[in-house]
């Protein structure tokens, strides 16, 4: 996973030369992209060669794709919605102050994409199986973790935005807690789906997504049209938590408990 990322970051700043030439943003994208691509094929496992030859589990693998992809299209369109939404509901100069507000969260956000990868690639590679009990402990780290981080960004953003976007700080200082929390949790909501990913079917995930998409659309327009930035970051921070709330059930309904595990281990050592 490092490599990839090291690859895809060495495309992206190719990219950034490519631009200069094409003047097209999705050089800059493009270029990254396929060079993933191309170390996938050389070192992966569904393409074995010939590379359109496909493995025994690759249509397994592409059915799983094809939910991953509409989950991960949801997430995205949460993720970049609120923007859309306040646009739309209240113009762009509110959309540079919730951007503003929310900033030090978006960044710890961004960490969710690599940082889930690295959690994916490491828990697959063990055969360790997730408990109930332990489930619950991460999540409740992560739901305390998530509050101290907050905390963070809005010291930061306290800060760092007086600093480089002075002109609009004192309009988004009073969203920066609520703005900072509602993107920390979409990091940890994530992280958390990557997690119940690895043991339960993706089905799941896909559902507490769709739950999530109603769930921010039923908050985020009547909210934003009545308390604009304020309204927005209430929408966003409560879709999240509700949505780490969900994993949470879903993990403590079908993740197995400690006597199934040990019953589990007991009949494979018999055998």
């Amino acid at each position: 996973f490092c490599v990839f990322y090291i690859l895809l970051a060495a495309g992206y700043l190719a990219g950034l030369l490519l631009y200069q030439v094409t003047r097209s943003w999705m050089a800059c994208l493009l270029s990254g992209e396929i060079l993933c691509v191309l170390y996938v094929l050389w070192k992966g496992r569904l393409f074995v060669k010939p590379v359109f030859r496909l493995s025994g589990q690759g249509r397994e693998i592409f059915r799983a794709c094809f939910v991953l992809a509409g989950t991960y299209l949801i997430n995205a369109l949460i993720l970049h919605g609120d923007r859309v939404i306040l646009q739309h509901m209240k113009g762009g100069e509110t959309v540079t102050v919730f951007y503003v507000a929310s900033l030090g969260g978006k960044i710890v956000a961004l960490a969710a994409v690599p940082l889930d990868g690295v959690i994916v690639g490491y828990l697959s590679k063990t055969g360790y199986q997730m408990k109930k009990k332990a489930f619950l402990g991460i999540w409740c780290l992560s739901a305390c973790g998530g509050v101290l981080i907050s905390l963070a960004c809005h010291l930061f953003s306290l800060i760092f935005v007086r600093l480089f976007y002075p002109d609009v700080y004192l309009q988004a200082r009073p969203y920066f807690l609520l703005a900072n929390a509602g993107q920390v949790f979409y990091f940890l909501a994530s992280t958390l789906s990557i997690i119940i990913l690895r043991y339960l079917h993706e089905k799941y995930q896909l559902y507490v997504n769709i739950v999530y998409l109603v769930l921010f659309c039923v908050l985020a327009f009547p909210l934003s049209a009545k308390y604009s930035v304020e309204g927005m970051a209430v929408a966003l921070l409560a879709a999240n938590v509700i949505k780490a709330a969900g994993l949470l059930l879903i993990g403590l309904l079908y993740l197995p408990g400690e006597k199934a595990a040990v019953a589990g281990n007991d009949a494979g050592s018999d055998e």
